[in-house]
């Protein structure tokens, strides 16, 4: 494989530095069929999850996964022309897995919206703020060299916090597809 194969989105599993010992250590045990089965097994648990949580998903939630975005660093506003989804999804490389994800946060526009204008009224500035992380950390994923799924998804930790809470993680996803929709993020 090529660096940029062996550490494309498809080819990686996060784990702790113990557990990633154990594997390595372990190759015959934990062959490349068996580490994709987990990882695949993983991955439908996890949708699974958010599809579950993202009903719960409430104003606190909002809350707390957009207040954190905030509390990161901004930098200036870029000009990024608005498109529609399925543009967007074309123009990055996005796959039919994302296209899922797009599909599950899209249930909570509604009140996402909503609490963006109800807390932009009561703290001026809030949605150009929250834009603003947005486009920050977009233009530093890209920076890094990411692209397709892995951006989506590099946008989709950050929405999501350094909180695993499920119902966090879900809100975060709320938020993302918000922004993936109706602003103009995921535009170039």
């Amino acid at each position: 494989m090529t660096d940029k194969e062996r550490n494309h989105e498809s080819n990686l599993i996060y784990m702790c530095c113990n557990h990633h010992k154990i594997i390595d250590d372990q190759w015959n045990t934990y062959t490349v069929e068996y580490l994709r089965e987990l990882k695949r097994k993983h991955e439908e648990r996890v949708y699974s999850d958010l599809q579950t949580d993202m009903i719960d998903v409430s104003q606190t939630e909002l809350e707390a996964v957009c207040d954190a975005m905030i509390g990161g660093s901004l930098t200036p506003d870029d000009d990024f022309a608005l498109i529609s989804p399925e543009q967007k999804m074309s123009r990055n490389e996005l796959s039919e897995n994302i296209r899922e994800y797009v599909e599950l946060g899209t249930a909570k526009a509604p009140e996402v919206s909503k609490y963006i204008r109800e807390e932009d009224k009561l703290n001026a500035g809030y949605l150009d703020r929250l834009t603003s992380a947005f486009k920050a950390e977009y233009k530093r994923l890209v920076k890094e060299g990411l692209v397709g799924d892995e951006l989506f998804i590099g946008m989709m930790h950050f929405a999501q916090g350094n909180d695993r809470d499920n119902l966090r993680e879900a809100a975060g996803l709320a938020v993302l597809i918000y922004f993936f929709e109706i602003y103009d993020i995921f535009e170039k």
